[in-house]
């Protein structure tokens, strides 16, 4: 009972950190899982603290997200939303876009208290809320956008980011629930970004496609890659060729798939195809920075290095042109 709200945070976050214990967390007679929310967020939002604490309940009972999971939390939120007497719009997007917001907003608390567990708890509580936000918009999509399987293009984003977070073996520590909680946030980005794109048939513009023979080459180099901080010596280093291989297999899996599905939308609707295509750009160019960047950008990376580092405020000329190893040998 003790570390079972522990073991729902680390489950939200599909990886295992160190987090401390907290002997003041509080437990409702009436929830079965520990409350690690702070006491000035029970004290000062008692009615959206009720919802959290009742989100929580309700996954740690479940462990599974699923239609039952999602439509208990559904019924706590409109409850909620009752209870503060506040309407959504009529229309499907607008209502998604206020709710996004509300929840946002309402239902996040800081978890800043000394302890990893503080930042566990506050991140795994931002965890529900996207992935009930997300439930939300695959309802509408599928409703509203039948022409794409929703089940197979989540299925096939969820296997490449799978491959992302197996070249990450090599972190430790408290920094591993952080570096695998930030693939799994940029899939749940990348998903909601398509199916918003598609619900406004309007394409996102904020970047270019890379050129395949691009990604071709930062595959090729990322074969024979070393890490610049790996304490010790890395024990993997024989397998890490083969992990390269997985992940760019399963990029061009995802990818030829998603221009299959866009060859098939332009047939009836060209504006919902580009809405389509163009939607998973920015997460493209993110994993194109990750191999360029070695994945030392997540982890515990020094500041000296991290300062060598291709952020995603790069322009595409810094991109395309950046060598790791040159950046690395002015540090040295």
């Amino acid at each position: 009972m003790k570390y079972s709200y522990l073991i729902t945070i680390l489950l939200l976050l599909c990886a295992c950190g160190q987090g401390g214990t907290n002997k003041n967390a509080k437990t409702s007679h009436k929830s079965p899982a520990p409350d690690w929310t702070p006491d000035s967020f029970r004290e000062e939002r008692p009615w959206e603290w009720e919802v959290v604490k009742a989100a929580y309940d309700i996954w740690d009972e479940s462990r599974v997200w699923d239609d039952k999971t999602f439509s208990a939390i559904d019924a706590k939120v409109m409850e909620y939303l009752s209870k503060r007497q506040i309407t959504l719009p009529c229309e499907t997007r607008k209502a998604l876009d206020r709710l996004e917001t509300l929840v946002t907003q309402e239902f996040s608390y800081d978890g800043y208290d000394d302890s990893n567990m503080g930042m566990l708890s506050a991140d795994g509580n931002e965890r529900i809320w996207q992935r009930y936000i997300g439930w939300k918009y695959e309802k509408a999509v599928k409703e509203q956008v039948p022409q794409i399987d929703w089940d197979t293009e989540k299925a096939r984003l969820n296997s490449l980011s799978s491959r992302i977070s197996n070249c990450l073996y090599w972190i430790g520590g408290s920094y591993a629930w952080m570096a695998f909680a930030a693939v799994d946030n940029r899939n749940l980005d990348c998903i909601r970004n398509i199916q918003y794109r598609c619900l406004l048939e309007y394409p996102d513009n904020s970047c270019t496609e890379i050129p395949d023979e691009k990604f071709r080459a930062v595959f090729r180099e990322a074969r024979h890659i070393r890490f610049y901080v790996a304490s010790g010596p890395d024990e993997h280093e024989e397998e890490r060729p083969d992990l390269i291989r997985k992940l760019e297999e399963a990029f061009w899996d995802w990818k030829n798939y998603r221009r299959e599905t866009f060859r098939s939308l332009q047939k009836e609707n060209d504006r919902l195809a580009e809405a389509y295509i163009s939607a998973s750009r920015s997460f493209e160019r993110s994993l194109f920075i990750d191999l360029k960047d070695h994945f030392e950008n997540y982890g515990s990376t020094s500041e000296y290095v991290w300062n060598k580092l291709l952020h995603g405020d790069c322009t595409d000329e810094q991109m395309f042109t950046y060598s790791f190893e040159e950046s690395m040998k002015q540090i040295e």
